[in-house]
């Protein structure tokens, strides 16, 4: 099953004709989906983290780390990386990184 999964997808992907969706109510559609899908999981994991105490900055960033599972993945995992870096630039990370060494107790 490990082995032939994965293999199923990329037989399935390969043998995809993305042509036939050629006419403009299917590209609106299939936006439209993943619109709704992205807006549906950043927006709960953020709420929740927010819910959680955990501050905007570190609930929009695990928002966005959470958005790369589920169908849309492909999509979803591309703007992983430039939206993480816009919200939460390395060297805030470095920063809050060095904050928290200094706090704990040697």
């Amino acid at each position: 099953m490990v082995v032939l999964l994965p293999l199923f997808f990329a037989y399935s992907g390969l043998r995809t004709n993305i042509g036939i969706a050629g006419r403009g109510m299917w590209w609106i559609d299939a936006l439209l989906v993943i619109v709704v899908a992205i807006t549906g999981k950043l927006g709960g994991s953020m709420i929740a983290a927010r819910l959680a105490g955990m501050p905007w900055r570190d609930a929009a960033s695990l928002g966005i780390l959470m958005n790369t599972r589920g169908l849309m993945a492909l999509v979803t995992t591309f703007m992983a990386t430039p939206l993480l870096e816009w919200t939460y630039p390395a060297r805030l990370m470095r920063t809050d990184i060095d904050e928290l060494a200094e706090e704990r107790p040697a």
